[in-house]
């Protein structure tokens, strides 16, 4: 028997019935996809339909990778921002300024 579904082509439909935060990929597999992604041929959104990831984060992932932090995440080193970094040189700076040998003059 056909049924009216078929007649006109139709593939079935997914029905979500939860809500999930997500998948969690381990760094290898964020890296392969992202590596996947760069391949001759490939397109971040076929990539990303394959593996049910959204392409904006397949672009993250990809510029992550490019930016080597992916790779310091795996080295396990502390990834923090670059604000952070900015707000800790300046202080350094502060510090140094502060310590400078004339800053001792009296102590001499």
């Amino acid at each position: 028997m056909t049924t009216t579904r078929d007649k006109m082509g139709m593939s079935p439909v997914e029905v979500i019935t939860s809500v999930s935060r997500g998948r969690h990929w381990s760094l290898k597999e964020k890296r392969a996809m992202a590596e996947e992604a760069e391949l001759p041929g490939n397109s971040v959104s076929a990539v990303a339909r394959k593996y049910g990831v959204h392409p904006n984060q397949l672009f993250r992932w990809r510029r992550l990778v490019h930016e080597g932090a992916l790779s310091a995440v795996k080295a396990n080193e502390e990834v923090v921002p670059a604000s952070e970094v900015k707000a800790l040189r300046a202080r350094i700076r502060e510090l140094e300024r502060q310590c400078h040998p004339s800053a001792f003059k009296h102590v001499r």
